[in-house]
C-alpha cells in the first residue's frame, strides 16, 4: 500500500522596537509641555498558531469522512477523494489508493455487500469512472462482514501513521488470522512503509514490508 502545517509568523524583532522607542523620544522632545500625557503607541504583532494534528483516536462507523488535520496535500486529496467517492456510491468506504499516474481508486461497500470502485481525480474533487464489481455470494458475504468493523478508515490513518516513514496514501480494510484489519501504507517498500491496526480496537498489531 501505498503532512507538515505550515505557520506564518509575524515578528517584532527587539531591535526593531528599539528603533521605534527611540523615534518616540525623540519626537517627544521638541519643546512641548513634560507634564503633558504621551500619546499612547501601539505596536501590533501578528502570529497565525501553529496548527497541530488532533492526536485523539476517531472511532467514528466507517462512512463518517473525517480525518485527523493532515498537513499536506496528500492527506487532503485522499480525504477529499473518500467524500467524493461516497457521493457517487453509497456505502463504507473499505479502500483508498493512489495510482501511479496520481488519481486515487475508493472501494465503496454497501449494506447488502456489494462494492463499487470509484476513480476519482488527483485533487479528489472529480469522479472520472466508476466499476461496480460482480461479485458472487461468498463475496458478498465477505463484504458484509468487513462492515462489521468499528474503526473508521480515517481512524485507521491517525493510528498507524505515526509508525510510518511517509505520508499514507493507501489503506484497504480485509480479513487477516480471523480479525477485520486496517492496512494502512505509504509509498515505497521495506521498514517503515506498512503498518496493520486492528478494525475493532484501533491498535497496531503488526507490520507489514
Amino acid at each position: 500500500m501505498n503532512r507538515t502545517a505550515r505557520t506564518t509568523r509575524t515578528a517584532v524583532t527587539a531591535s526593531t522596537l528599539a528603533v521605534i522607542a527611540l523615534g518616540l523620544t525623540a519626537c517627544g522632545d521638541d519643546g512641548a509641555d513634560d507634564s503633558a500625557a504621551p500619546a499612547a503607541t501601539t505596536v501590533t504583532v501578528t502570529e497565525s498558531p501553529t496548527q497541530e494534528a488532533d492526536t485523539g483516536q476517531n472511532k467514528n462507523k466507517n462512512n463518517d469522512t473525517r480525518t485527523q488535520d493532515t498537513g499536506n496535500d496528500t492527506g487532503d486529496a485522499m480525504a477529499a477523494a473518500a467524500r467524493t467517492a461516497l457521493g457517487a456510491a453509497s456505502g463504507t468506504v473499505v479502500g483508498l489508493d493512489r495510482q501511479y499516474d496520481g488519481v486515487w481508486e475508493v472501494d465503496v461497500v454497501a449494506q447488502d455487500g456489494s462494492e463499487t470502485q470509484v476513480i476519482v481525480s488527483a485533487d479528489g474533487r472529480q469522479v472520472t469512472d466508476q466499476r461496480p464489481d460482480v461479485d458472487d455470494a461468498d463475496d458478498l458475504a465477505e463484504n458484509q462482514q468487513l462492515l462489521t468493523a468499528t474503526v473508521d478508515w480515517a481512524a485507521a490513518i491517525q493510528a498507524g501513521s505515526p509508525e510510518l516513514s511517509g505520508p499514507v496514501d493507501d489503506i484497504d480494510l480485509g480479513e487477516e488470522d480471523g480479525r477485520i484489519v486496517w492496512d494502512v501504507s505509504t509509498d515505497g517498500e521495506g521498514p517503515g512503509t506498512s503498518v496493520v491496526v486492528d478494525a475493532q480496537s484501533g491498535d497496531v498489531i503488526g507490520y507489514d514490508d
